[in-house]
């Protein structure tokens, strides 16, 4: 059975349950690039794609997607008890392990330029990455993101 491509593409761009969460992700990467630039003074494309941050991408994404299922399948419905569960663990994951992974990070970091300052010890790592997790109010801001964005696309699969 061939699959005709134009229809697959026209129902992927259709189904707003992959529609508003994609669309979510992508607003926040954004939001995240421009707050950096503001913040900082200098752009940084990394924050376009980067994990961490003002809001938090994840919880735009997952929160999008909770309101999508809602509406599509019913509040009532097993995948939106999935939706809510899967949300839940990102957001508690992006506030606890990935927010000390990142602060853990920072630490090490430390101590590999004070190791290479004072001894010349020359660790064989790369600088760690920082950035990971979120504060509670990056995950609030991208859940309140997520959640206008699931409710201004129009509900369709």
């Amino acid at each position: 059975m061939a699959v005709n491509k134009m229809q697959f593409l026209r129902d992927l761009i259709h189904n707003s349950m992959l529609v508003a969460p994609v669309t979510a992700w992508v607003v926040a990467q954004l939001l995240k690039a421009i707050y950096g630039r503001i913040k900082s003074g200098k752009f940084a494309a990394e924050r376009l794609v980067g994990p961490g941050g003002m809001p938090s991408s994840h919880a735009a994404m997952t929160t999008a997607l909770v309101v999508m299922v809602g509406r599509v399948e019913s509040v009532a419905s097993p995948m939106f008890a999935i939706a809510v569960v899967l949300t839940a663990i990102v957001m508690y994951d992006a506030t606890g392990v990935r927010w000390h992974a990142g602060q853990q990070a920072k630490v090490i970091n430390r101590l590999a330029e004070l190791l290479q300052e004072e001894n010349g010890l020359q660790l064989a790592q790369e600088k760690l990455k920082e950035v990971l997790g979120h504060r509670p109010f990056e995950v609030l801001m991208g859940a309140l993101l997520g959640l206008v964005i699931g409710f201004v696309i129009p509900a369709s699969y």
